[in-house]
This record gives C-alpha cells, structure tokens and sequence, in this order.
C-alpha cells in the first residue's frame, strides 16, 4: 500500500506558557501522524518534556538545539494509529516556553512498527536548508521541518511541499516530500529563505509504507482417473 497525504495543521499564532494545544483531523487506513515543535526560549534548552494527541503519549522521533545566545529546539514527535477524527495535540513544556509553535502532518498507507524509518537534522547559515537522511525501506515519504531564527519567510525547494507555517510564514515551516522516494538511500527536503545569515535548522524523518500481505495462491493437484486413464485436475 502506497503512502499518500492525509491533512495538515498550520502553526497559527505563537504561544507561551506550559502547554500550547493545537487540534488535528486524520482520516484513512494505516496512518502515521507526525507532529513538529517548536520552543523558541532566551534561556534553557529542551523544554518540551512531551506530546500528546487525544491523549495518547506520542514517541520523539529526533531534535535539533541551536542558536547563539538563545536556545531553540526544534522536535519531531510520532504516533502511528492515531485516533481518527478531530483531536488534540498537546505539547508540554517545563519551564514554562517563552515562544512556542505546533504544526501537524498525517499520513496514510504507512507501516504501523518502526517509526521513523530513519532520521537526520540540519543547520546552515545561509539560504538553503538541505535535510538529508538515508532511507532504510524502499517508497518511504520525507516529513521534516525548519526555524529560522531571523525570522526571514521560508519557502519549499525542488522536490519539497510546503505543508503547515506559523502564522506569517516568516519563522518555521513543516515540510514533505509530496511522493515516495525510490530507491532506499539518500534522499532530501530543501527549504529556502529569503536572506538572514543566523542559524537555519530543522528536522526530517523518514516514514515507510504498510508492508502489503501477499494473497495466498491455490495449489491445482493432478490426478488420474483410473477408470479413464485420463488425468483430472482439481
């Protein structure tokens, strides 16, 4: 079964204080909902102690630290079966986050163990932001997400589908690949801004697809009639 694109989230409004809460649908078969975080703080790092949607414990899948002077983390969480229809995505923090954002990717036609696939995380100072991982399976999708920390608007590059931004696009932005990518090996997400020299970082995993179960095949035996000497197949 192919994986295919289910919906997305947008970040909205940046948020402070000891949880930021954001509402998510999915809908389909073998879903794989990925959820991107991010803590925006002057002091401390790694404040997000935990994801939740629908109050279900979603797994950290990797994260990315950076900035000088202040401590930024970007995360991306997973859950595959997520519950279906509208639901909460909670993410706590302690201490309490200063600048906070969420935003939502799901999935379906993806496999339901090992998540993530595989995972990488990136930083430039630059314009470009290339996030490049080796996939293990064949026909995985790319989810990732970028911060810019000079707060320059943030675009999709060759092979990349801008899928979910903060409310002005100027910040952060979670990304996909739009399509699976063949064969297993090395692969990319290439996220752009428009100018800044600080720190440009992100996260990106790999998701694979539902492992298809082959149909079982009927066995045609011969025999023979004896009365004809003819053979019979049944």
């Amino acid at each position: 079964m192919a994986i295919a694109f289910d919906s997305s989230s947008n970040y909205g409004t940046w948020a402070s204080g000891a949880t930021i809460t954001k509402k998510h649908t999915t809908s389909g078969a073998d879903r794989v909902l990925i959820v991107y975080v991010l803590s925006n703080a002057t002091s401390g790092s790694d404040r997000c102690t935990g994801v939740t949607y629908g109050g279900v414990a979603m797994t950290l899948l990797t994260k990315n630290t950076f900035g000088s002077g202040e401590s930024n983390t970007v995360y991306e969480f997973g859950l595959v079966a997520p519950a279906l229809g509208e639901n909460d995505i909670v993410a706590s923090f302690s201490p309490n986050v200063v600048n906070g954002n969420i935003g939502a990717i799901s999935l379906t036609g993806a496999k339901q163990t090992g998540l993530p696939d595989a995972f990488a995380t990136g930083n430039r100072v630059d314009q470009t932001l290339t996030l490049a991982l080796t996939t293990v399976a064949d026909n995985c999708w790319l989810v990732g997400a970028c911060a810019n920390r000079q707060g320059n608007t943030v675009s999709a590059g060759t092979g990349t589908t801008l899928r979910s931004f903060d409310n002005t696009n100027t910040f952060s932005g979670m990304f996909d690949s739009n399509g699976a990518k063949t064969p297993a090996g090395s692969h990319s997400l290439i996220v752009s801004r428009a100018s800044g020299t600080q720190t440009f970082s992100g996260v990106i995993v790999s998701v694979a697809p539902s492992e298809v179960t082959p149909t079982p095949t009927t066995r045609r035996r011969r025999r023979t009639s004896h009365a004809q000497g003819n053979p019979m197949i049944y």
